[in-house]
């Protein structure tokens, strides 16, 4: 034991000499470069020449797939610097839902106020946003680009399709536009811009990608065509704010989000907006056709057909089915039955809800169109005309 003692004892006094003999040589020998990666900086010298040279040195600009990263950025800065005049804050004012007392101090006069987003699509002052931002107000107050606020009007709205235009109020025409481009040009990862006042900061843009088309979460997109899906971030505040493709054209309308953690952003398409906007600006409302059958999905087997329609047809196909046939309606006048299935609708393939009510549900009253019936094995064809959508529908 005691001779373990010992050479313990030399060891703790040889490491102690050598201690010493560094620290007496200092920067002096090579026995510094073991203490030290880097050498001691000369007597004199400034820390800004200290982190002069390569720390500081210019990197080369990363490149992409050919494509300069900056060249990118900067593209997608000039898109939102050309569109930003035309982009409008919204807030609403109207009377409360429940009834609560007028002098209730978390509600004051017992209204309720509200925020939305929207972009001028005429040089006249017309501005377009969701048909739920500006739904049951009594006051609505525009934000410019240039921090001017102006009165707005409601010209016409359409719950279905939850668009709506409004009319700015006071002087300033000219003012600027945002071109509208084509959603039925769109493809799955293109860039997207989504634009709106988010949360009541004022105009902000998120970037991301189309992640979809023809979505129909709730079963009601129809009316739409199907959703625009993003992975730009709509949030609260940005309803009715436009979203852009690269070229800063508009391609949808912001209108809701879904998912679980609600990070799932759905858009109305331009292309069916084109359609429903000159009857809001006309009208006031959209006289949206109506065919008289409630329907469901349902799965066909190919073999049933009995013509060129099944040519390059899988074995088992979709179509819809009719359940009921309601009275006074134009498919009750064209002899439809429950049981009938819709396999066409003025030349389209009809594979689901969606697809029968964008084909019929944007013709008007006395409109006429061409059906193909799939009746106990038998291919049969019947021209509906169209009648008014009821309110309670």
């Amino acid at each position: 034991m005691k001779i373990v003692e010992r050479v313990l004892s030399l060891i703790i006094v040889g490491n102690l000499v050598t201690i010493l003999v560094l620290a007496l040589m200092g920067g002096n020998g090579r026995i510094s470069g073991l203490l030290s990666a880097a050498p001691a900086a000369p007597r004199g010298t400034t820390a800004e020449e200290r982190v002069a040279g390569p720390l500081w040195r210019d990197a080369s600009p990363v490149v992409l797939a050919g494509t300069r990263l900056v060249e990118l950025s900067d593209s997608m800065a000039d898109v939102v610097e050309r569109v930003s005049p035309a982009l409008v804050a919204i807030t609403t004012r109207g009377p409360l839902a429940v009834d609560l007392p007028e002098d209730h101090p978390a509600i004051p006069e017992g209204r309720t106020t509200g925020e939305g987003s929207g972009f001028i699509i005429h040089e006249s002052g017309v501005v377009v946003t969701n048909a739920h931002v500006v739904d049951n107000t009594s006051d609505v107050v525009v934000q410019l680009h240039s921090g001017q606020r102006r009165h707005a009007t409601v010209i016409g709205a359409d719950e279905k399709s939850d668009l709506a235009l409004l009319r700015l109020e006071g002087e300033g025409a000219p003012y600027p536009v945002l071109a509208l481009g084509r959603s039925r040009d769109l493809r799955t990862g293109e860039i997207v811009l989504s634009c709106g006042n988010t949360f009541g900061l004022g105009t902000s843009i998120g970037l991301g990608i189309l992640s979809g088309t023809r979505r129909d979460p709730a079963g009601t997109a129809g009316w739409v065509g199907g959703y625009l899906q993003t992975d730009a971030k709509i949030k609260p505040g940005n309803s009715g704010g436009p979203l852009l493709n690269s070229r800063g054209e508009v391609v949808g309308i912001a209108s809701a989000v879904t998912g679980p953690l609600l990070d799932i952003g759905l858009a109305i398409p331009i292309d069916a907006a084109k359609i429903i906007l000159p009857h809001l600006y006309d009208k006031g409302s959209y006289p949206r056709g109506y065919l008289g059958v409630n329907i469901r999905p349902i799965a066909v087997v190919a073999e049933a057909y009995t013509s060129e329609m099944t040519a390059n047809e899988d074995d088992e196909i979709t179509a819809v089915q009719i359940i009921r046939v309601l009275d006074g309606t134009g498919a009750e006048r064209a002899r439809l039955q429950p049981g009938d299935i819709i396999v066409e609708a003025g030349g389209r393939r009809i594979r689901s809800s969606v697809d029968l009510q964008e084909a019929v549900g944007r013709l008007v009253r006395g409109d006429e169109v061409q059906l193909v019936l799939l009746r106990d094995g038998r291919l049969l064809r019947r021209t509906v005309f169209v009648g008014d959508m009821p309110e309670q529908n």
